[in-house]
């Protein structure tokens, strides 16, 4: 073994880094070889050779930004994509709800702070992930709040939390340090800003400006928190092409966002259409009534645009797709290869749903695999 070999391996073995023991170990080791090495030469041989090892033990460390893991560690993890409101809203995302002014998206927001709150569908249509709500408001006044509140039905007892006119900007580091602490303390899972105009000092037509913003942004959604912002449509909009080139500002903020919903009066309802969603393909736009009775407002679904009038036609739809699928197969068929044959078309919860649904009606039949695993297969087989 030469001296050169035996430095790397010494120092590798010695963990504590010391100079002066690494030294020791490899004098007599260095004067017992064909050629040894001079003193000098042997000293700044191990100095590189501590200082490379130094290097590369910080790319080990959580402070490294790349964070990088190998293809197969992602595709053993657990990691599927969740939904506080299913196919609307993903959980861990940034979406931007947009309108003209006068066109319900507060009232919109507030509605569905209080049906995350409580775990209530929204709609009577889309499936809600329970969970703490933050507001930040920087629009509105707390009477004007108190209000709306009253008029859709909250009673004080939901998990809803407000900052009303507080000057927060979110393009300020401190304060969304302070934020992220807040959240954190109070476990708080989404967050809702109104409006994006009013949370950051920059020009929200420069894209870095926009950019520079989404990225503190970005912060709350590596954290695992839902972020969803109101924002304004351009002026002079005839509404006619009804699509995400109506919302104001930079292009950077649509590329920012992993899902984008609009808003549009349409006589005496309301037609949302999301024109962006990164999880999944965008849904049909679909229409909604508004009504106060008995001075309360109440939303309820009335129908999607594409020719699926009820919201059980999808459910049908995915309950078809779902039974045929498994019919097809041969042999029995796990979870895990439901959950792929309809990522992005089908949510989980659906998918579970809809599987008890056919079991319960014979339609299918689940044995157990290896491990206690479930596996489902048609029932014809039986």
């Amino acid at each position: 073994m030469n001296t050169k070999k035996a430095i790397s391996i010494i120092v590798g073995l010695e963990e504590t880094n010391n100079f002066k023991t690494i030294i020791q170990h490899l004098k007599s080791l260095n004067s017992a070889v064909a050629n040894p090495l001079k003193m000098k030469e042997l000293r700044r041989l191990v100095r590189k050779e501590i200082s490379e090892r130094k290097r590369l033990s910080k790319l080990n460390t959580k402070n490294n930004p790349l964070k990088i893991q190998s293809g197969k560690e992602l595709l053993k993890s657990n990691l599927h994509q969740e939904w506080i409101i299913q196919d609307i809203l993903p959980e861990g995302s940034i979406s931007i709800i947009s309108a003209k002014p006068g066109s319900f998206k507060t009232w919109l927001t507030l509605y569905f702070a209080i049906c995350i709150a409580k775990g209530e569908s929204v709609f009577g249509v889309f499936k809600v992930k329970q969970s703490r709500v933050l507001i930040i408001d920087e629009e509105d006044s707390r009477a004007l709040i108190k209000n709306r509140l009253i008029k859709l039905g909250d009673n004080g007892n939901t998990d809803i939390n407000f900052s009303i006119m507080n000057g927060f900007m979110a393009d300020n580091e401190e304060k969304m340090q302070i934020l992220m602490d807040e959240l954190k303390r109070r476990k708080i899972k989404v967050l809702i800003m109104d409006s994006l105009v009013r949370i950051h000092s920059g020009d929200e037509n420069s894209a870095r400006d926009m950019s520079s913003l989404f990225r503190k942004i970005s912060i709350l959604k590596e954290n695992g928190i839902t972020v969803l912002i109101t924002h304004h449509h351009r002026k002079g909009q005839n509404n006619q092409n009804y699509d995400n080139q109506e919302m104001r500002g930079s292009v950077d903020i649509l590329a920012a966002l992993d899902c984008h919903m609009m808003v549009k009066k349409d006589g005496e309802d309301l037609k949302i259409k999301q024109t962006k969603n990164r999880y999944m393909p965008e849904i049909s736009p679909f229409k909604i009534s508004f009504v106060e009775e008995d001075k309360r407002m109440v939303f309820a679904f009335k129908e999607y645009s594409n020719g699926l009038n009820t919201p059980t036609d999808k459910q049908d739809k995915n309950r078809e797709a779902v039974l045929s699928f498994i019919n097809k197969r041969d042999g029995a068929i796990t979870q895990d290869e439901i959950y792929r044959e309809f990522q992005g078309s089908i949510g989980k919860n659906n998918i579970l749903t809809i599987l008890k649904n056919l079991e319960q009606e014979q339609k299918i039949k689940i044995i157990t695999g290896n491990k206690n695993r479930k596996l489902y297969i048609k029932g014809s087989v039986f």
